[in-house]
């Protein structure tokens, strides 16, 4: 889609470094927001693996959980990948700048936003 209407509805969150859309089952990028000059698509490949791996995991230990969100905590950034409740084929990765960044509220401004937008579109 490219025309960030989705996506805009995001960049109020303090510290957001990068948002993007990633597809679950190839790791490409359908549409992001936020700092051009990183490359998203590294970061979205792996998150890709990382989330396919810990369904797998989870599916293995208990058949009736699933995996919410996965927070990767670096020293200067936090690494998001946030599944949709509304697409499973999809996630958020968000890449928030640590020190300028609330994480408790990002991740309910996360949860909320993306309750009320139909990513079906995509």
């Amino acid at each position: 889609m490219n025309d960030h209407i989705f996506l805009k509805q995001f960049s109020h969150i303090d510290g957001l470094i990068v948002l993007a859309l990633v597809d679950y089952y190839d790791g490409s990028v359908l549409d992001s927001i936020g700092d051009d000059d990183l490359n998203i698509d590294i970061f979205a490949l792996e998150g890709s693996a990382i989330f396919k791996h810990q369904k797998k995991l989870i599916k293995q230990l208990n058949k009736t959980d699933y995996v919410e969100g996965i927070l990767i905590s670096m020293k200067n950034q936090y690494h998001i990948i946030h599944p949709l409740e509304s697409n499973h084929s999809l996630f958020l990765y968000v890449i928030l700048d640590r020190d300028h960044s609330n994480l408790a509220y990002a991740h309910h401004e996360i949860q909320r936003l993306e309750r009320h937008l139909n990513f079906y579109a995509y």
